[in-house]
């Protein structure tokens, strides 16, 4: 998972946990103030009752209290309003029925007794619980009376029920608002995140494929854009210090070539007889030092070339080259090497062959170095072939090595071109192989120098095809 994609994920899961927690919370107190509210109605009901009968006592006005029970009637949830006297006698109720009866039941006496607000709660005769508020109406000391109004639980609980589902929605719709904003913002934060880290990204990949020029514009002034300074430090020492490699390798393997020619030029005149004659032993000793020497010549060359492919200043003497020729040369070349090792060496070219704008003399150090290596990892009585042909798509002709060796495993095909790189295979053929690891990334920079491409194809005990491509002339 990108870094993008995980900000965001867990982005959006903050958003949305931010946002159920504070609608439950939100709801929460919506029902407890929707509650206290009712609860603050009751208390101003009942203690509107005791007052206006207190007045209506006080004034002996009946008609009063009598229109105020018929208004507190029509309130929603009220079941019933009364005034009962110090004795329990109904003195105004809304049912007129109950003019004049007494209470006897325990709820009543309760309210009766009671010296201040009141509320209790019991079964009504029609199902539901009836919840009943009572507060007593006293004239400085004196108890006139009891005022009772019953509420019908079920009804109240109807509106809070309906009062908490308008609050729902109204809280899901503003949730899905700011959850869609939050989301959009979330996004918003991770390209903007994203660009800089992407851009850190490519420099650092550029980077590590050798492009010590790469710079990351990264403008920001915040953490990335301190990282991305660094990176472009890192990349600029990084190429002083690559430099200097340049510089200090081509030095020492121009002022080796010289003792390496002169040594070269005596030991052969030395074999030649010219300083006398030698036993055989002198022969033999002098021998493995021209060897060696050759050896250590073709090394410091190879050096050179790649030097100067990192450089960019290999010269390509570049001409309408054929390319049959030039194979045909390659197979006469290696022909004894294929007979002593028992290998199996076979051209297929094409007559209608294109024409390759190429070095001659590069292309034939890219045939010698790959034929080379098939050879190496051959067994006895395998095969090894050259293959030509025009590409299916665009200008370029196609060559390819094939052979049936040891193979290349699949976690080492990516670093095959690598410089100082060689894969060294299990088996008796992994032990008499011999080399500087520096042939194929040669081989790399010339045919890239050229305008081509090469890859490789390999399987354990298969054998690998090198596949390079050269553009038509």
């Amino acid at each position: 998972m990108r870094l993008r994609t995980k900000f965001s994920f867990f982005a959006i899961l903050i958003v949305m946990v931010a946002l159920l927690g504070m609608s439950v919370i939100l709801f929460i107190f919506e029902k407890r103030h929707l509650l206290q509210t009712m609860r603050e109605s009751q208390e101003n009901a009942i203690k509107g009752l005791a007052e206006v009968s207190k007045e209506s006592i006080i004034s002996e006005d009946d008609l009063l209290l009598l229109n105020y029970v018929k208004v507190i009637k029509r309130t929603t949830g009220v079941i019933y309003a009364m005034f009962i006297d110090n004795e329990g006698k109904v003195v105004v109720h809304t049912d007129t029925n109950l003019l004049g009866y007494v209470y006897r039941d325990p709820i009543g006496l309760k309210a009766q007794n009671s010296k201040d607000l009141l509320i209790q709660t019991y079964p009504g005769k029609e199902g539901g619980e009836i919840i009943d508020v009572s507060l007593p109406v006293l004239l400085r000391q004196d108890r006139l009376g009891t005022a009772r109004i019953g509420f019908s639980k079920v009804v109240l609980n109807k509106i809070i029920e309906e009062t908490l589902s308008m609050t729902r929605r109204r809280i899901l719709v503003v949730t899905c608002v700011a959850f869609s904003f939050g989301i959009l913002g979330a996004f918003i934060l991770a390209q903007l995140m994203g660009r800089p880290i992407k851009k850190l990204t490519e420099g650092a990949k550029a980077i590590g494929q050798g492009n010590l020029e790469q710079k990351i514009s990264v403008r920001t002034r915040d953490e990335l854009g301190d990282l991305a300074g660094e990176f472009n430090r890192m990349a600029k020492k990084l190429k002083e210090l690559d430099e200097m490699k340049d510089d200090f390798v081509s030095s020492v393997s121009h002022e080796l070539r010289s003792p390496l020619t002169s040594i070269k030029g005596y030991v052969d005149f030395i074999l030649r007889g010219k300083a006398g004659s030698l036993n055989e032993k002198m022969i033999e000793y002098l021998t493995i030092v021209k060897n060696n020497t050759s050896r250590l010549g073709m090394f410091i060359n190879d050096i050179l070339d790649l030097a100067r492919i990192e450089a960019k200043r290999l010269d390509l003497g570049k001409e309408a080259l054929e390319l049959p020729p030039l194979i045909e040369e390659m197979v006469t070349f290696f022909k004894p090497q294929a007979e002593e090792t028992k290998i199996q060496l076979e051209a297929v070219v094409p007559s209608n062959l294109s024409l390759v704008s190429a070095d001659q003399d590069k292309i034939r150090q890219v045939l010698t170095n790959l034929l080379s290596n098939a050879f190496k990892f051959t067994p006895e009585r395998g095969k090894v072939t050259i293959e030509a042909k025009n590409a299916e798509s665009g200008n370029f002709v196609e060559i390819a090595i094939k052979d049936t060796g040891v193979g290349i495993a699949k976690e080492d095909l990516g670093k095959i071109f690598d410089k100082f790189q060689q894969i060294k295979p299990s088996g008796s053929i992994g032990k008499k192989v011999k080399g500087t690891g520096l042939g194929l990334a040669i081989v790399k920079g010339i045919i890239e120098a050229h305008g081509g491409r090469i890859r490789v194809e390999s399987q354990l005990n298969k054998g690998s095809n090198f596949i390079f491509t050269l553009p038509k002339a």
